[in-house]
């Protein structure tokens, strides 16, 4: 065999000739480390993403937990529960309805109340059974002349305009 000069005869792709091939296993490791790889990078980019949603909106709270699951409702003029994959509801309404209600439940996002609570008004309380806990979670909803404000699940006082209100407890 002629030995080879570098100077004179390398190729990037000939110098594959001289390389010890993978068999087939070592090729399904390649293969395996690569996907892991593939799906490492997938996850770690979904995690910064959520992270980076989870952040504080301003002044802005919500009325449950980001990751809660609503199982049951009890609002003063409704009660809400899960069926299976459905809602039902006493008094009934309508299933489009009551996936708006809940959903509304779930995503609205209030600002802060800096004022104080009147002594004088009267708290309407409202359970939320989430999956996950035995206890409901109690929020408490204050009527004050022309102003609703409610208690969230962190202690917090959160201001409902008029549509906010009307969305919520129909």
């Amino acid at each position: 065999m002629p030995a080879i000069s570098l100077s004179s005869t390398y190729h990037p792709f000939l110098a594959s000739q001289h390389m010890p091939r993978l068999s087939r296993r070592a090729w399904n490791n390649v293969i395996i480390f690569a996907v892991g790889g593939m799906i490492l990078i997938f996850q770690l980019m979904e995690y910064r993403q959520s992270e980076s949603e989870e952040l504080p909106q301003s002044n802005y709270y919500s009325l449950l937990p980001s990751e809660a699951t609503i199982l049951q409702l009890n609002l003063p003029q409704l009660r809400i529960e899960r069926a299976g994959v459905d809602w039902k509801s006493e008094p009934q309404l309508e299933p489009n309805k009551l996936v708006q209600i809940i959903d509304a439940w779930m995503h609205i996002q209030l600002p802060v109340w800096n004022g104080s609570i009147n002594g004088s008004s009267q708290a309407t309380k409202v359970q939320i059974y989430i999956a996950g806990s035995r206890e409901p979670i109690q929020l408490s909803l204050f009527q004050s002349e022309d102003r609703y404000v409610i208690r969230n699940w962190q202690g917090q006082i959160l201001e409902l305009d008029l549509d906010s209100y009307h969305t919520l407890f129909q």
